[in-house]
Parts: structure tokens; sequence; C-alpha cells
């Protein structure tokens, strides 16, 4: 009886072990899916922000032709 109460137990440890594991898990990739969404998000308005320059750089351009 006793060693299938340790057996119990020891795997009562390795689920709660496992769940603990698989929040930090769901964590960490939670916060890496939003630096990555962060990071698009920066790339896409630098990336509009060079193409306002190059529009007006343009028109600057034929205005002088």
């Amino acid at each position: 009886v006793h060693q299938l109460e340790r057996r119990v137990t020891k795997a009562e440890r390795e689920a709660r072990v496992a769940e603990q594991d698989k929040e930090e898990t769901e964590l960490t990739l939670s916060a890496r899916v939003s630096e990555v969404e962060a990071d698009r998000v920066e790339k896409t308005e630098a990336a509009y922000t060079q193409i306002q320059s190059l529009r007006a750089a343009l028109v600057t351009y034929r205005q002088s032709l």
C-alpha cells in the first residue's frame, strides 16, 4: 500500500511540474509572439515612412524638371 501511495504522490508531483512547464512555455511563446508582432509593426511603419519620403523626393525631382 505504501509503495502505491508513493507512486501516486510521485505521479501527482510530475503532473504538477508538467503543468507548470506548460504554463511557462505558453507565457514564453506568448511573449515571443508579441515581440515578433511589435518588430513587424515597426518594420512596416519604417517601410511606409521610407515610401512617403521617396514619393516626396520624386515629386520634388519632377518639379525641378
